[in-house]
Formats: structure tokens, C-alpha cells, sequence
């Protein structure tokens, strides 16, 4: 073990406290200030600018005095329920500009005659527009037609001679069109096809040995008389049932056919000295066309031309029984899907 002399214990001392007063003479290390916190400033809660809600999606109804008061009032019920399902606001009017529309996120239907749609579709492409049966109005990616490019005549005519077959003994029936014209055929050859779908050979038992289905026509235009010369030509064959086309003839003529005995099947409403032969009513139905485009267009911008479908209205019931419509029913389902042709071969 090292000792050290005790005459060198004041140098020692010495040393020592010259060594401290040189390490307390360094330089001390830098050390950064701690960052300061951005300044909150509080804005009064009355100076800041509210939040604009979204107006409620408006679902309107758009017809006018002259509108058919059937048509409006079936649009009325069904758009006022797809309303009430969708949470959207429903109204109805006779008119619109653009001010009546806040927002783009609107839902219109027009029925006819037409309240000036053109205008409005171009200048507000936010907003979706049906309308239904109004002719003349141009493409648009914001607006959907119901109808416009007819009612298929075809499917009226084919349900006719269906129905005719349908409640007509031996299959005695026949169709009154309208000649020269392509609705007038379309509904001529629907018709035969429709009476033979259901019958088949439609080979009577019984004489007169006829082939049914029977046609007979004239010029669209034609007065009372050759009207009634033409559907004298379907009962002077014992045809039984006869389904009058539009365009063809007039009260009177349907007057004359049942004073001749002849079960009729029209397109409107019968007159009242009539309905007792009346069977039934083949009217366009707009009301499924309407209810499916609208509610498609709930998620989604619907654009281009939608055929109608056709209805039963104005039933006899004592010609035209419960079950027999439902067979006619049943057939209706194939017949709207596109599982039958209804031209003939």
C-alpha cells in the first residue's frame, strides 16, 4: 500500500483545489428553452356562420285542371305512399318554375297534357323527371317517358282475343280494327294470335263451320254507316264476341252490336245503355310502370321510353267471372315477361 509522506499533504491540498477551480471555470452545455404552445383564440359562439341543413328530398306530382281525374288520382295514391316508404316530402301542383326547387334532390311526375317540361328538365339536370303518356319530349339523362312511344297495340289486341276465347262458346270471335294503320293491324294480329294461344284449332262443334278467329276493318275516319256494314260482316258469320280496337267507329256502333245480340270488348268506359254486354275494358295501365321507375329512381337517374302495360277495367261480372279472370291472370304474368309472341307465325 502506497503511503504518502506527511510533509507532501499540503501540496496535495493544493493540487486538489486548483483542479476544482479549473473544472468549475468550463463551459456549461447549451440547454434549448421548451417550445411554447400555440395561442388558443376562442370565437364567440354567436359570430360563427350556422351550417346549412339539407332540404328533404320533395317527391311532386305535376298535373293540371284538364288532366284525366282516373290517371290523377291512381298517380296521387301510389306517389303519396312511395313518399311515406322514402321519408321525401309529397305535394301536388299545377305548375312550376325553378324557384320551386331549393335543391337539385327533387322527384317530379308530370301527367299530361304537358305543363311545359322542356324548359324545365334543361335548366335543372339535378332533377329527376317522369313523365307520363306526354308525346314530343326529347332525350334527356335526368328524364324518364311512360308510353310515349305507344301502348303497345299488339299486347291489347293479343289480351282481347284471349279473353274472347276465353268466354265464347265454339270460339265464335272476332276483332273490328281499323284498316291502313299500324296500330290497326298490330291490334288485328294480336288479337288472332291471343283468340288461337287459347283455343288452339278453334274448330267449332257446331255449325257454322267458320274459321275462327274473324277479322273485319275500315279506313280510320269512316262514318256510321260503313261501321256498321263492316260489323255486319262478323255477325252475318254468328261470331259472338267482338273486340272494337281504337279508333274504330262510335257510340253508335257499339250501340248496334248489342242490339245484335254481340258480347263487346272495348278500350273505355261502356255507355250506360250498353254495359249489359259489356265484358270488359283493356286500358293502358300506367300506374306499374310509374311505380317501378320511381322507385328505382329513389337511388338512381332514370332516362329513356317505357311501354306501358294494360289493365281490366269495367268488368262484368256476369260475363267475365272470378275464375276466368284469374286464368286470365295467370297468362298476363307470361305474356308481360316476354314469354309469349304475340305476332302471328
Amino acid at each position: 500500500m502506497l503511503r504518502i509522506p506527511r510533509s507532501y499533504y499540503p501540496i496535495c491540498l493544493l493540487l486538489f483545489v486548483g483542479l476544482l477551480l479549473v473544472g468549475c471555470g468550463a463551459e456549461s452545455p447549451a440547454v434549448t428553452p421548451p417550445l411554447e404552445e400555440p395561442a388558443i383564440i376562442t370565437v364567440p359562439t354567436d359570430t360563427v356562420a350556422p351550417v346549412p341543413t339539407t332540404a328533404p328530398r320533395a317527391l311532386i306530382l305535376l298535373a293540371s285542371a284538364n288532366t284525366d281525374a282516373g290517371l290523377r288520382a291512381e298517380a296521387q295514391a301510389l306517389l303519396n305512399a312511395l313518399a311515406q316508404a322514402n321519408g321525401l316530402v309529397f305535394s301536388e301542383r299545377e305548375g312550376l318554375t325553378e324557384v320551386d326547387f331549393p335543391t337539385n334532390n327533387s322527384l317530379v311526375v308530370a301527367l299530361p297534357p304537358d305543363p311545359g317540361l322542356p324548359g324545365l328538365v334543361n335548366t335543372l339536370p339535378g332533377v329527376q323527371f317522369i313523365a307520363v303518356g306526354i308525346p314530343g319530349l326529347g332525350a334527356a339523362p335526368n328524364l324518364a317517358t311512360i308510353g310515349v312511344q305507344g301502348s303497345q297495340p299488339d299486347y291489347q289486341g293479343f289480351i282481347a282475343g284471349y279473353l274472347a276465347a276465353l268466354i265464347t262458346d265454339e270460339w265464335r270471335v272476332g276483332v273490328l280494327s281499323v284498316s291502313g294503320t299500324e296500330d290497326g293491324l298490330a291490334a288485328r294480329t294480336g288479337f288472332l294470335t291471343g283468340a288461337v294461344y287459347y283455343c288452339g284449332l278453334c274448330n267449332p262443334a257446331y255449325p257454322p263451320f267458320n274459321d275462327y278467329p274473324l277479322y273485319a276493318e275500315a279506313a280510320a275516319g269512316s262514318d256510321t254507316a260503313v261501321w256498321q256494314g263492316t260489323a255486319d260482316l262478323l255477325i252475318q258469320q254468328e261470331v259472338e264476341t267482338v273486340f272494337v280496337t281504337p279508333g274504330v267507329g262510335d257510340t253508335t256502333l257499339l250501340e248496334y252490336l248489342a242490339q245484335s245480340g254481340v258480347a263487346i270488348i272495348g278500350t273505355g268506359v261502356p255507355p250506360e245503355n250498353v254495359q249489359a254486354s259489356w265484358v270488359a275494358s283493356i286500358q293502358p295501365d300506367y300506374g306499374v310502370v310509374l311505380e317501378e321507375i320511381a322507385g328505382r329512381a329513389m337511388s338512381e337517374f332514370v332516362s329513356g321510353d317505357y311501354p306501358t302495360g294494360y289493365r281490366m277495367t269495367n268488368i262484368n261480372s256476369e260475363r267475365f267471372s272470378p275464375g276466368r279472370q284469374a286464368n286470365l291472370d295467370r297468362m298476363l304474368v307470361d305474356l308481360f315477361e316476354g314469354l309469349i309472341d304475340t305476332s302471328l307465325e
